[in-house]
């Protein structure tokens, strides 16, 4: 059997492309021609590896900030002691 490639499966490709490029969902939903946002988030599908990229991603700039504090010796926020793992 032979799959078939239809508008919608490239509609959805540029859509995917056009977010993990970091392109302005404004500017996205122009090239895609979606006029409304909930038309274009059904188009724009979120794969596990995306969402465990996202985590890898924030505990990477979490690290990184703590290790500044530590590096800095600023270890209060508005007056109140970080904790210090």
């Amino acid at each position: 059997m032979r799959a078939t490639l239809i508008f919608h499966d490239l509609r959805r490709s540029a859509v995917r492309n056009l977010v993990a490029a970091g392109v302005d969902q404004s500017v996205a939903m122009r090239v895609t021609g979606h006029q409304t946002i909930s038309v274009f988030q059904r188009y724009r599908i979120v794969s596990d590896n995306d969402v465990r990229a996202a985590l890898e991603w924030t505990q990477a700039g979490a690290r990184a900030r703590l290790m500044a504090r530590r590096r800095t010796g600023r270890g209060t926020i508005r007056g109140t002691k970080v904790r210090s793992w």
